[in-house]
């Protein structure tokens, strides 16, 4: 089976559940392929909690993890991340990637950290954006050249990618924010924090497996499940100040499959009974519902999570519709419990079971979900 896992919102609808609970039969593979390591999907399972950014949030079940080309991943943050999953289960992660996978380097993270710092817009800090400038103006750099080039070449890549890109464009940013002292440009003219920085990330590539042969890892597996990053309502075709530059729905995965000759078995949206939105960016739902989240909690980058209704129950089933269109598509409703099996609107509380979906599936625990 095939399924595609997507948030139906501004993220945070609980994808990471939808992973858990898919993975829990059979042998997996997880699809990480939009976005990259800013995305955070808490899961919980057995009395453990972990946030997977890179791992797949299926690793709890031993699903193993697939990078494909259009994901972005950084291998400079994965060996936290990595070690922390191993000190709390005992078991290694496997990890491959796309040979066409690009990477995101400190560079991307320098230049989006200056920017931040001087004009707040509630990006999470982590490069993404700017690591897609870089690959479309073609200074691009794959987790297969990382794993192949000796440490003397790939500190010679990178520094001709610093010299010729991120140079002239932070130069660029400080001549528009008046030249301002920051750490952050500090850090980005300071090669030895350069070379450092390859000497890690060539440690870290050494977790990765290339795949040369998509469709071939697929057929190894009872279930692949594409997990998504981030939501519809900031898809980067949406062209918004504070979207996503990435492709959010059914968009990358229908290309990857197609490419090898595959099909989607399932489309499966997530939405919470209510919406909720991290970062800056227009949410004239936004409103007081007294909500708590244990997982949210304020960062320097993002602040607080906001909470509100749905405008009306169309809007929902719309952007779901448009994104679904040449399969059926289902959804899975998460913190149920929180309003009693209602999804909130402004125009008046709906009934779960009512929502026009063949199959319908709900949670109202952190854990697992159930088909109504």
């Amino acid at each position: 089976m095939i399924k595609a896992i997507i948030g139906a919102n501004f993220g945070d609808e609980g994808k990471g559940l939808a992973i858990n609970h898919f993975s829990c039969e059979g042998k997996n593979l997880v699809v990480r392929h939009n976005g990259g390591a800013q995305s955070g999907h808490t899961v919980e399972r057995d009395g453990k909690k972990f946030v997977f950014h890179e791992l797949s949030s299926g690793s709890f079940n031993g699903a193993d993890t697939l990078w494909a080309d259009t994901y972005h991943p950084d291998l400079y943050t994965l060996a936290k991340e990595y070690d922390a999953f191993y000190s709390l289960t005992g078991v290694a992660p496997i990890i491959f990637a796309s040979k066409d996978t690009k990477i995101t380097i400190i560079d991307d993270v320098f230049l989006n950290c200056f920017k931040e710092t001087q004009n707040k817009a509630g990006s999470c800090g982590m490069g993404i954006w700017e690591c897609v400038c870089r690959n479309n103006a073609g200074f691009g750099i794959t987790v297969e050249q990382v794993k192949n080039l000796d440490i003397t070449r790939l500190y010679a890549l990178l520094k001709n990618i610093r010299d010729k890109y991120s140079i002239p464009r932070l130069l660029k940013l400080a001549e528009k924010y008046h030249n301002p002292e920051s750490m952050y440009k500090d850090l980005l003219l300071n090669d030895a924090t350069l070379f450092n920085y390859a000497l890690e990330i060539k440690a870290n590539v050494s977790r990765i497996e290339i795949v040369d042969d998509i469709g071939e890892l697929f057929d190894r597996y009872d279930n692949v499940l594409f997990e998504n990053g981030q939501g519809l309502l900031i898809d980067g075709d949406l062209d918004m100040e504070h979207g996503t530059p990435s492709k959010t729905g059914l968009h990358n995965v229908v290309n990857l499959l197609n490419k090898h000759g595959k099909k989607l078995d399932e489309a499966i949206y997530v939405t919470r009974t209510y919406l909720t939105r991290h970062g800056n960016g227009d949410f004239v739902e936004e409103a007081n519902l007294g909500c708590t989240d244990e997982t949210n909690v304020f960062n320097e980058w993002q602040g607080d999570i906001r909470y509100g209704k749905f405008t009306s129950i169309n809007g929902l089933l719309r952007r779901i519709e448009n994104d679904c269109t040449n399969i059926k598509p289902h959804i899975l409703v998460t913190h149920s419990n929180i309003t009693g099996g209602k999804i909130l609107t402004e125009q008046g509380n709906f009934d779960i079971a009512n929502l026009p979906f063949e199959k319908i599936y709900v949670s109202d625990n952190k854990e697992t979900a159930v088909e109504i």
